[in-house]
């Protein structure tokens, strides 16, 4: 029988398919590092932490604005994207990618992603 380690891996190369994507994570609301597809030199406990308070702090501006709950948070850069969305009340999935990619099919795939996440995690 798989281990919770070996599903998300599986999940996340599900995600990455076809795609040029730098990382996958899962993390903890806490900034933690939960699991994850990491393939390039990063500061991987900072990436963590800041895409941790960047959702808590969407969450709030969203809720002080009556805009309802993030569904995603995207940062689009000159040399690449960032998108987060919050799989459960604890997790959060980030990716990254170096390339611009196709943010609809990124969006498709992070919300498949999240639903057999969140089967897995219960």
């Amino acid at each position: 029988m798989p281990t919770i380690t070996d599903m998300l891996h599986t999940v996340f190369e599900e995600l990455e398919e076809n795609l040029v994507i730098d990382e996958v994570a899962l993390i903890s609301t806490d900034g933690l590092l939960m699991a994850g597809s990491i393939k390039s030199n990063i500061h991987l406990d900072v990436f963590c932490a800041m895409i941790a308070l960047m959702t808590h702090t969407a969450n709030k501006a969203g809720a002080e604005l009556q805009k309802g709950k993030l569904d995603k948070l995207f940062l689009d850069y000159k040399h690449g994207i960032i998108v987060a969305s919050e799989v459960t009340s604890t997790s959060i999935i980030a990716v990254m990618t170096s390339e611009k990619e196709n943010i609809g099919l990124i969006f498709n795939r992070i919300d498949k992603a999240s639903e057999k996440i969140k089967i897995i995690l219960e």
